[in-house]
């Protein structure tokens, strides 16, 4: 579709072009409803917003699960947010599987995050 309208309890919320829409949502809900997980009350951290590796601060994993595309890794964010990631074979290399109790080096890309 080029242009898309976002319902919630039968009011349009936001409306645009998907990609506008994953770009900036207007709001939580929103955020969630077109699948980011890490969303908070006035933003959201999309996946391209966390770098990982040296240089980063070192935060604790507080959960780790297996998937069949790599792992979904929670670690302890900013401000007692709790962060989700998914980590591929590139992201883990020469890391092996993450496991609680680890530390992941993991920082954000402030402008990537999405506010509203």
């Amino acid at each position: 579709a080029q242009r898309v309208a976002i319902l919630q309890a039968g009011r349009i919320v936001q409306h645009g072009t998907p990609q506008a829409i994953l770009q900036a949502p207007a709001s939580a809900w929103v955020a969630r409803f077109v699948g980011l997980d890490n969303v908070f009350d006035d933003h959201a951290i999309p996946p391209q917003a966390f770098v990982l590796g040296a240089g980063q601060p070192r935060r604790d994993i507080i959960a780790a699960e297996a998937q069949a595309d790599g792992w979904r890794v929670t670690v302890a964010g900013e401000g007692g947010q709790a962060w989700q990631l998914l980590l591929g074979v590139r992201e883990l290399a020469g890391q092996g599987a993450p496991s609680v109790g680890q530390q992941l080096a993991i920082g954000l890309d402030r402008r990537q995050v999405l506010y509203w």
